[in-house]
């Protein structure tokens, strides 16, 4: 029989094991008459059409390097979903490449070793193998879980499950929140130094990442808080040090003023404000996408931001980082605008005025987010509570830990020596 005729029966598609299905983007009918449950498209160039089962969407380009957090993430959905139940169906135009590099991905979060998922995809699909990029985006994968022993875990707080990832470490417990538009990737540069110093968590929020949605319409802020406490209290009953970046920081310091007791010492990371006079303060225009824009269109204007607003290097603005933010734009499902109007005018300098725990600050000295600048910020916030530490950090912009993840660090191990020996 001749392939064409193979593949216009979808017989090319293959099963990689007893609930996992492998194939091409023509193959979907006949991999629901073989029992699939749920479909995953892996397209970039187009969305998934209508389908008469679920379809998740996880958008990859072929040939790229960088797209560590969206592969990642599609290989864990596949995982939870087996994990449920479902029988899955990967695919992408062809089938060979983007789908083959979900089934490796896929078998690594199964702790198998990167050789040997190669070798049993290709025993099970002969023409399917990663392409250049996606393959050296998987060898970063498999050298990262090795090497940072990095687990990924669920913890449910009523029906809400909180995505975390847990980098073990000797140290006491930190746990850190990221920033708007966000998911624990925030803090992607930081994982090899905090796990020398910490037991780390890092949380997707809610409605983020890799976490439950959150109801949009109904949204509550002291529920949101209340799902965010109760997670962070089973993961330690009084962490040593609890963070955030941007929003996240803001969530942690009003965590913190409300419940004092919930940690020993805060770290606050780009905690963005206002102070002095309004006619100082320049509005920033983050560009957005547009209805009309096709991924390259989105993948752009995310590059523009970057360079603009949140890194200073114009090197850091690599693949990796633009798939990155990419990738927790397009899994963001709760707006940050939904969670600003609904949560209490209570400014930044009130809720660090109240806390009196050590706590860190750090912004990059030229964060645009800080009016009328970061170091007029951070002295408004060191007078209104003078037990704090305050850090700005020459050469650096809002993203500050991730572009300069040394000197956060070094920032983070003399701080944690002041509290030690205080």
């Amino acid at each position: 029989m001749s392939s064409n005729k193979n593949a216009g029966e979808g017989r090319l598609m293959r099963q990689l094991m007893e609930n996992v299905w492998l194939g091409n983007a023509g193959e979907w009918s006949a991999m629901v008459s073989a029992g699939v449950t749920r479909l995953m498209d892996l397209r970039a160039e187009s969305a998934p059409p209508p389908y008469p089962v679920p379809c998740d969407y996880f958008p990859l380009q072929d040939l790229e390097f960088g797209q560590h957090a969206m592969l990642s993430a599609a290989a864990r959905q596949v995982k939870r979903r087996v994990e449920q139940g479902e029988i899955v169906g990967i695919y992408c135009q062809a089938g060979l490449s983007r789908t083959a590099a979900v089934a490796c991905a896929y078998l690594l979060e199964e702790d198998w070793s990167l050789n040997d998922a190669i070798r049993y995809v290709s025993e099970r699909h002969p023409q399917a193998a990663p392409a250049l990029g996606l393959m050296r985006t998987l060898e970063d994968l498999a050298r990262m879980k090795q090497s940072l022993g990095l687990r990924h875990e669920a913890i449910k707080v009523g029906k809400t499950a909180i995505h975390a990832v847990h980098v073990p470490g000797p140290g006491e417990t930190m746990v850190l929140l990221h920033g708007a538009y966000g998911s624990w990737s925030h803090w992607w540069n930081n994982l090899g130094g905090l796990r020398q110093e910490s037991d780390v968590w890092l949380l997707d929020l809610p409605g983020f990442g890799e976490s439950s949605d959150w109801d949009t319409e109904a949204f509550s802020w002291p529920d949101y808080l209340r799902v965010l406490k109760a997670a962070i209290e089973q993961i330690a009953p009084r962490c040593a040090m609890l963070g955030g970046y941007s929003f996240g920081a803001y969530l942690a310091v009003y965590l913190l003023a409300e419940h004092p007791f919930l940690a020993k010492a805060a770290l606050l990371v780009s905690l963005v404000g206002r102070t002095g006079d309004p006619a100082r303060h320049q509005p920033i225009h983050e560009e957005r996408f547009l209805p009309h824009f096709g991924f390259a269109d989105r993948v752009a204007v995310v590059r523009r931001n970057l360079a603009r607003f949140h890194l200073c290097d114009p090197e850091s603005v690599d693949a990796q980082t633009v798939y990155l933010i990419y990738h927790n734009i397009f899994r963001t499902r709760l707006s940050p605008g939904t969670i600003r109007a609904s949560r209490p005018r209570v400014l930044p300098l009130d809720l660090v005025s109240r806390l009196s725990i050590p706590t860190l600050m750090l912004w990059g000295k030229n964060d645009p987010f800080c009016q009328p600048s970061a170091d007029s910020w951070a002295e408004a916030l060191q007078t209104t509570n003078p037990g704090l530490y305050c850090r700005v950090l020459p050469g650096l912009s809002h993203w500050c830990q991730y572009e300069d993840p040394d000197r956060f660090l070094t920032e983070v191990r003399r701080f944690s020596a002041l509290v030690t020996n205080a």
